[in-house]
């Protein structure tokens, strides 16, 4: 079985245990699968990212300010959780604002920010691991020994942030209502092109994040956007500050804050058991993580022929 470089969905499941959480965060293996890019020379550090994040916007049709354009290295991987053996994929993107994703698509606190230099990469909780880059290859030096890494390419429309083929107006499943609505209905999910999600609180949950200064999905595109194995879409939206303590003073920092998940029609048998479910159907599902778990799903139904 190989071992994985860091764990960081323990602390994060820390931090979800020791808070109040107000629904459930499911578990499904994800992976996905693009083709391999190709690099220069052998070097280390961010010299040779940002040449290549430089020279991919300046070849892409589409250099947009909100262009998620980036270098990712993927290998995959597999480990028991909750006594099930499972299979993912692990990967590091790196942005050319020497940050980046750690991802294990396996469970939506696998997900975890970090920062870089020339030799290494930083986690918000003082972990540090070497790396360096040999071609197409990245390796990283961790707990376990040396990991390595194949680079891919994810290319679309949304990973430059156009995200109009999912545009629209999402209605919310009876599932939410009943879970989040408190006897009232949750407002409708409006998703446009550029990945802004409008909707989707109680007006009670709304007010009370503005007096506490909760951060909300309002006016905020994804940073980040991963397509995992079953054909869905987890886009990150903003992360923990380097500085957010759990109850227990457990750092999370880097962890996710806000993110949802689109599930196109064919891809979304998660939700078989819903009373408004169908296959032809887009859902999404929004993720806040502030101490407790808010996870309300809504779907979109195929226009009328």
């Amino acid at each position: 079985m190989k071992k994985r470089i860091t764990n960081p969905i323990l602390i994060y499941a820390l931090c979800l245990i020791v808070a109040t959480s107000t629904g459930c965060v499911s578990q499904t293996v994800y992976s996905d699968s693009n083709e391999n890019a190709t690099a220069d020379l052998s070097h280390t550090g961010s010299e040779l990212l940002n040449k290549e994040n430089q020279e991919q916007v300046n070849n892409s049709e589409s250099t947009q300010a909100n262009s998620l354009i980036s270098r990712k290295y993927v290998r995959e991987d597999n480990d028991v959780i909750f006594g099930e053996e499972v299979s993912f994929e692990t990967s590091y993107t790196f942005f050319e604002e020497n940050n980046g994703v750690f991802c294990e698509n396996y469970d939506i606190g696998g997900v975890r920010s970090f920062t870089y230099d020339e030799k290494k990469i930083y986690y918000c909780d003082g972990t540090s691991y070497d790396y360096t880059i040999e071609g197409d290859v990245l390796n990283i030096e961790g707990e376990d020994g040396l990991v390595s890494f194949e680079k891919k390419v994810e290319t679309g429309p949304i990973y430059e942030g156009d995200f109009s083929e999912f545009e629209g107006t999402y209605k919310t499943t009876s599932n939410t209502n009943d879970s989040f609505g408190g006897g009232d209905i949750i407002p409708d999910v409006i998703l446009d092109s550029d990945g802004i999600i409008t909707g989707g609180y109680d007006t009670d949950i709304l007010e009370m994040h503005k007096e506490n200064n909760v951060n909300t999905f309002e006016n905020q595109k994804p940073i980040y956007v991963t397509k995992w194995n079953d054909g869905s879409y987890y886009c990150v939206v903003s992360f923990l500050s380097d500085s957010f303590l759990d109850a227990d003073g457990e750092n999370c920092g880097g962890f996710v804050e806000l993110a949802y998940r689109i599930y196109p029609k064919n891809s979304n048998s998660e939700f078989a058991s819903y009373s408004d479910y169908s296959n032809d159907y887009v859902y999404i599902q929004l993720y806040e993580f502030d101490g407790g778990v808010y996870n309300p799903v809504f779907y979109k139904s195929p226009p009328t022929q």
